[in-house]
């Protein structure tokens, strides 16, 4: 763990709020979210919407039957995202929960991108080669063969963008950060510990006392992926249906209720940190310390310099920093948030005293 308690730059003076919406977040992504009957409101009348028979030949495709085409795959992944959970497959369903947030950000791409259907045929000729290499290799067809048969089908010139550029795309086009957001909480958290072999997946199977386990911990909550597979649809389906200029409100409902209760990877892994390198008697103290703290600023802090003040909250995050890390492994974030800390606190009171 890189730190055990970080304090948040400018919310000492509402900490109670704070923990209780914290609070309030963890128990909505740990409790069951019973809603099987506008689950299955929201897929027949998503299913709806993915319709599109007989599907149109390639030149009449349109962005937006890409789109249809993605959401009928959220359908399905829905489908088995749940059934894994159910049967406590926890890895396969962090795998369906992520393919389903890809396939969400590839399907919002689509409706704001009209040229979003050359770009996939581009990409689709790149993998067909990709996916018969093996027969030049296997010396049954020469790869030059195989590469002058797919150029009849087009050019491979340029294929979809990377999917941080689709959710940068779409935020552009809707003046929001939803996407991105989703982005970097969920589909990079999840892609680093579930699916790419590197530091982060391969130490889930070394337990905290340096055993080994064939059994990797699980970084993300049981329910999430699946919660997450259920936002997607209704993300999607809401912005088909508002393309398609029918009312949405049942498609938004459900996925922002769903996206409220799936909790990101990296406060799970921090929580679990906390609860295995410290005694519970630890974590009373360090919160005692921040409330010490918040006194401390709220009323002789006024008293004190700078220095003084700056001392204080060092001594603050001494405390709670993992004793385990090198010295300097977090001075550069640990010095921004000490002087925002005190910076914010000096803006506040200067606030204060302008008005009174």
């Amino acid at each position: 763990m890189a730190c055990q308690v970080m304090l948040a730059p400018g919310t000492l003076e509402g900490v109670s709020p704070i923990m209780r919406a914290l609070a309030a977040s963890v128990v909505r992504g740990l409790l069951p979210y019973p809603d099987l009957v506008r689950r299955w409101r929201v897929r027949k009348a998503a299913r709806r919407l993915a319709t599109r028979e007989p599907w149109p030949t390639d030149d009449a495709t349109t962005a937006t039957d890409v789109a249809r085409l993605a959401l009928l795959r959220l359908l399905w992944l829905q489908k088995q995202t749940r059934r894994a959970v159910r049967g406590r497959h926890r890895e396969a369903a962090a795998l369906l929960g992520r393919s389903s947030l890809e396939a969400c950000i590839l399907a919002l791409y689509c409706l704001h991108s009209p040229d979003v259907v050359a770009r996939l045929k581009t990409e689709h000729l790149r993998a067909s080669s990709k996916l018969l290499a093996f027969l030049d290799r296997a010396e049954v067809v020469p790869h030059e063969v195989i590469k002058e048969a797919l150029s009849a089908l087009g050019s491979p010139a340029t294929g979809v963008p990377t999917i941080p550029q689709m959710a940068e795309r779409i935020d552009t086009e809707t003046s929001g950060s939803a996407v991105s957001e989703l982005y970097e909480r969920l589909y990079v958290p999840a892609s680093t510990y579930f699916v790419h072999p590197n530091p982060a997946s391969l130490l889930r199977h070394v337990n905290p006392d340096q055993t080994l386990t064939e059994r990797p911990s699980d970084p993300w909550t049981r329910r999430s992926p699946v919660r997450l597979a259920d936002a997607c649809v209704g993300l999607v389906a809401g912005a088909i249906a508002h393309t398609d200029g029918v009312p949405n409100e049942l498609f938004v409902a459900y996925a922002e209720a769903h996206h409220a209760r799936t909790m990101t990877p990296m406060v799970v892994m921090t929580a679990k940190g906390l609860t295995r390198s410290r005694r519970m008697s630890q974590l009373l103290d360090a919160v005692r310390d921040a409330l010490d703290l918040r006194r401390y600023l709220a009323g002789p802090a006024n008293n004190d310099p700078r220095e003084v003040r700056e001392a204080r909250v060092r001594a603050m995050y001494a405390k709670v920093v993992d004793p385990d890390l090198p010295p300097d492994a977090l001075k550069p974030v640990y010095d921004y948030l000490v002087n925002r800390l005190i910076d914010d606190w000096a803006d506040d009171k200067a606030s204060s005293a302008d008005v009174a």
